[in-house]
């Protein structure tokens, strides 16, 4: 493992642990499944097989399926969106190896990942804060409160059938 995936997985620690604190039940379960999707790419990309964006386009994919079959609230629709493009970049990495090889270059492809990742990660960790936020009674996340409410990020419903 490189520096970069050690430094990915204890912020993906980090964030985990802030979940659990805060209760973020989902967000615990979808750390779990895009590192679980981190790893597995990382992995089939060192065996030195051709075509690992193919791999790392359908681990997206499946978590990408996985949301929109289990996404419950606002912020879990981001979440979606951040894996959409992670799948994207995929897409277009293979692509244009295929077409014009040697046209991006690989370091920059996973740095684009690696910055989906982080993207996944802070959006996570922010719901679980402010999760920690209102219960406490938000005084560090009060000026926040003013453009985006607790509710919109923690409790907001996708379903109208749901509080």
């Amino acid at each position: 493992m490189s520096v970069f995936e050690i430094l990915l997985l204890l912020a993906a620690t980090a964030v985990l642990l802030l979940s659990v604190v805060a209760g973020n039940v989902r967000g615990v379960l979808w750390i779990i499944a895009v590192m679980l999707d981190a790893v597995l790419s990382d992995a089939y990309g060192k065996t030195g097989l051709p075509y690992p964006e193919v791999i790392m386009a359908a681990l997206d994919f499946t978590v990408c399926i996985a949301i929109w079959l289990g996404a419950a609230n606002k912020w879990e629709l981001w979440l979606f969106s951040l894996m959409q493009f992670s799948m994207l970049v995929s897409i277009l990495d293979l692509a244009a190896g295929i077409v014009v090889p040697d046209w991006i270059d690989r370091e920059t492809y996973l740095l684009v990942l690696e910055i989906i990742n982080y993207a996944v990660l802070f959006l996570i960790g922010g719901v679980s804060s402010f999760a920690i936020s209102g219960r406490i009674g938000g005084a560090a996340f009060r000026p926040w409160h003013r453009l985006f409410s607790a509710d919109y990020f923690v409790r907001g419903s996708l379903r109208k059938d749901k509080p």
